[in-house]
C-alpha cells in the first residue's frame, strides 16, 4: 500500500538512488544559490532583473496562449503512449545564459510553478515525484548550463552552455526512465524526435540569447517561429493520435494492416518468410465483469507493454480489436519450412510465459486489486506457407487461435495446413468468436 501511495518506492533500487541524488544535488544547489544571493556573493544588477523578468513574462505569456492546445497535445499524448515536450525550456535556457545562476533559477521555478497550477491543474497531485524529478533534472540543467557560460556572452560559451543543458537534462530523465525498465536501451531510437526538438528550441535559444545581448525587445520576434512551432508538433501528435489505440499505445488495426502489407510485399520480392501471430486474453469479459471495466483497460495496457518489451522492435504490434492483439514478424529465414515456423511457435510460447506472469494492479481505493492469473491464448501462421496474402495468413493464425481456445486457453497452436478460401474464411471466423466468447 506504501507503493501505491508513494509510487517512487516501486522503482527499482538504481533508478531509486539516481532520483534521490538528483533531488539531494539540486536541493543543495539551490540553498547554496540563496546564500550566495544572501550574502551578496552573486552580483544581481537590474539589467539582470530586467532580462529575467521579460522571459518569465514570455514564458507565462507563452504558456498562456497555447494551453488549450497544449492540454489536448499532452492528453493524445498520454494516450498513444507517446511524448509531449513542454516548450519552456526555450525561455529557462536562454535564462542560464544570460543572467546569473540564482536568477536563471527564479525564472525556471516560476514557468514550472505556472505550468503546473495553471496549464495542467488536473495533474498537480498526479505522480508528484516524476514532476518534483523533472523539475530537479532542468535546475540541475540550469546549474550546468549557467557555470559554462560564467556571464560572458559570446558564441563560444554560449553554444557550450546550452549543449551542457542539452547533455545535463536529457542523461537525467533518459537515464532513469531506462534504469525503472520502463524503456530499454534498444528502444533509445524512439527518443530522436523529441531529442531533435528539443535541440532545436536550443538553436532558438541561441538565436534569442545573441539577439537580447542587443536589445531586449528583440525578444518579440521570437514569438512567430515558436508559436508556428507548436504548432507542427500539434498537427504531428494528431498524426500519431490517428494510427495508435489511445488505451494501449500499439497501432490499430488499420495502420497494423497498412504495414504488414508492406512487410508481405517486400518479403515477397525477396523471397523470405514472415510471421504473424493472434494474441487473445483469456475469459476477458468475465475479467471485466468481475472487476470491471477499468480494471479490464489496465489489463489491456500491462499486456500491451508486455508485448512491446518481449518483441523486437522491427516486429509490428497491433490492437485487432477487443482483447485480441496481432503481432507480424519479420523472418530471417530465406525459404518457408520448420525452421520458420519452430521460430515463431518459440516467441509465441514467451509472449504466453510473460503474460502469465502479470501481475496488474487495478482500483484506486486504498487497497488495489492486483489481478495475477491473466492468460493468453495464441495462435501463429507463416507467410508464405498458410497463404500469399495477408488475410489468407491472418485467418490461418485465427484457425490456429481457435484450436488453442478449444484445447484448454493458455496455449499456443500454429497453423499446419493453409486457411479455407476467403468465402467460408469469413462465415467460420464469426462463428469461432462466438464460440471464444462463451
Amino acid at each position: 500500500m506504501q507503493s501505491r501511495r508513494f509510487p517512487v518506492f516501486a522503482l527499482p533500487g538504481r533508478a531509486l538512488a539516481v532520483v534521490v541524488a538528483v533531488e539531494l544535488a539540486t536541493a543543495l544547489l539551490v540553498v547554496g544559490d540563496v546564500v550566495r544571493v544572501a550574502t551578496g556573493a552573486v552580483a544581481v544588477t537590474p539589467h539582470h532583473l530586467a532580462t529575467a523578468g521579460l522571459l518569465t513574462a514570455a514564458g507565462v505569456l507563452h504558456q498562456e496562449v497555447s494551453s488549450r492546445v497544449e492540454r489536448y497535445r499532452s492528453r493524445v499524448a498520454s494516450g498513444s503512449g507517446t511524448a509531449a515536450l513542454n516548450l519552456g525550456s526555450l525561455w529557462i535556457a536562454t535564462a542560464a545564459v544570460l543572467c546569473p545562476t540564482p536568477v536563471a533559477v527564479a525564472v525556471a521555478v516560476v514557468s514550472y510553478l505556472h505550468l503546473r497550477c495553471f496549464v495542467y491543474p488536473a495533474h498537480a497531485n498526479r505522480d508528484l515525484y516524476k514532476i518534483v524529478y523533472s523539475a530537479s533534472a532542468t535546475l540541475l540543467a540550469v546549474h550546468a548550463a549557467s557555470a559554462v557560460a560564467d556571464g560572458d556572452v559570446t558564441l563560444a560559451t554560449t553554444v557550450g552552455a546550452l549543449a551542457a543543458y542539452l547533455a545535463v537534462d536529457t542523461v537525467a530523465v533518459v537515464g532513469v526512465v531506462v534504469l525503472s525498465g520502463v524503456l530499454k536501451i534498444r528502444d533509445l531510437p524512439r527518443l530522436r524526435p523529441e531529442l531533435t526538438l528539443e535541440t532545436a528550441l536550443l538553436c532558438l535559444a541561441a538565436l534569442l540569447t545573441a539577439a537580447m545581448s542587443i536589445q531586449l525587445w528583440l525578444i518579440a520576434f521570437v514569438f512567430p517561429p515558436l508559436l508556428l512551432l507548436h504548432r507542427a508538433l500539434f498537427v504531428r501528435q494528431l498524426e500519431l493520435a490517428a494510427r495508435i489505440d489511445g488505451k494501449t499505445g500499439l497501432l490499430t488495426a488499420a495502420t497494423w494492416h497498412e504495414l504488414a502489407t508492406a512487410h508481405l510485399d517486400e518479403a515477397r520480392v525477396r523471397g523470405r518468410s514472415v510471421g504473424v501471430l493472434i494474441v487473445d486474453i483469456d475469459q476477458f469479459k468475465e475479467l471485466n465483469d468481475r472487476y470491471g471495466h477499468l480494471a479490464g483497460d489496465a489489463v489491456l495496457a500491462a499486456l500491451a507493454r508486455t508485448l512491446r518489451t518481449t518483441l523486437r522492435r522491427r516486429d509490428a504490434v497491433g490492437r485487432f480489436g477487443g482483447e485480441e492483439f496481432v503481432v507480424l514478424l519479420p523472418l530471417p529465414h530465406t525459404a518457408p519450412g520448420e525452421s520458420a515456423r519452430a521460430e515463431l511457435g518459440t516467441v509465441a510460447e514467451r509472449i504466453r510465459a510473460a503474460a502469465e506472469a502479470l501481475r496488474v494492479e487495478a482500483g484506486t481505493g486504498p487497497e488495489p486489486v492486483v489481478i495475477d492469473h491473466v492468460t493468453v491464448s495464441v495462435g501463429g501462421a507463416v507467410f508464405p506457407d498458410h497463404g500469399h496474402h495477408l488475410l489468407d495468413v491472418v485467418a490461418a493464425a485465427d484457425a490456429a487461435l481457435y484450436e488453442a481456445k478449444r484445447s484448454g486457453r493458455n496455449a499456443v497452436r500454429l497453423a499446419k495446413r493453409r486457411p479455407a478460401p476467403a468465402g467460408r474464411a469469413g462465415a467460420e471466423q464469426t462463428g469461432r468468436q462466438a464460440d471464444r466468447d462463451r
